[in-house]
């Protein structure tokens, strides 16, 4: 098992008002496993993500990946897992702004304290198609470049399991396209993938598809 979620609650209050972003959520996910999740803005799906991340803490509920339970593991357990597990791949890219592509990828590595794999980093390279890009400020790109680019930098560590937040949400349909079917490479390769999207007839080529509705979570 990569992925285990039990009875995961969390509340925000906004205003005078409690607002049930996460409600009564169960969520298994098989290793090698594609799980899509689609739903209306604000219905829950992003803090997921950051919940099964470790980037926020439920109220209640149990998050268990690759056997570590990151709803009770100490912050510097849920960062380890972050920089060595759980690959992000983000909608708005987060590159920083005064790296390179190249420089963008292998930080995860540098920041867990060991040189990035050059021989995986290659492959990545030509895999994403951005080899004639890595010299290349964030700046200097298209959004599609970016994506592959925030691909390759989730991907560096060979993590257990990539999550993406609406990975296409920003790209043109063409391109969106051409990164979901990076996707789709990556996953016959045997990549563990949550992929939250907005576009059904994307998620419906998952292994597995999850509407998401006030905080809740259907099969599709």
């Amino acid at each position: 098992m990569t992925v285990k979620v039990s009875a995961l609650n969390k509340t925000y209050l906004q205003g005078n008002k409690r607002v049930h972003a996460v409600r009564d959520l169960f969520l298994s996910v098989e290793k090698g496993e594609f799980c899509s999740i689609v739903g209306a803005s604000g219905c829950g799906k992003s803090t997921l993500l950051q919940l099964l991340v470790g980037n926020l803490a439920p109220d209640n509920g149990r998050i268990v990946i690759d056997d570590v339970e990151m709803t009770s593991a100490s912050e510097e357990k849920r960062a380890e897992m972050r920089r060595q597990k759980i690959g992000f791949v983000y909608q708005r890219f987060n590159l920083v702004g005064g790296l390179t592509a190249k420089e963008n990828i292998v930080l995860p590595s540098l920041l867990d304290g060991r040189q990035p794999d050059a021989a995986w980093f290659s492959e990545l390279a030509d895999k994403l198609g951005i080899r004639e890009r890595l010299d290349h400020l964030p700046s200097q790109m298209s959004g599609g470049q970016m994506q592959r680019t925030a691909i390759a930098r989730a991907l560096i560590n060979r993590p257990s399991i990539l999550i993406a937040d609406e990975p296409t949400g920003n790209l043109d349909k063409e391109t969106a396209g051409e990164i979901f079917d990076l996707f789709m490479t990556l996953h016959r390769e045997g990549q563990t993938l949550i992929m939250v999207t907005h576009d059904p007839s994307l998620a419906a080529r998952a292994d597995r598809m999850y509407r998401m509705d006030d905080g809740m979570l259907f099969s599709a």
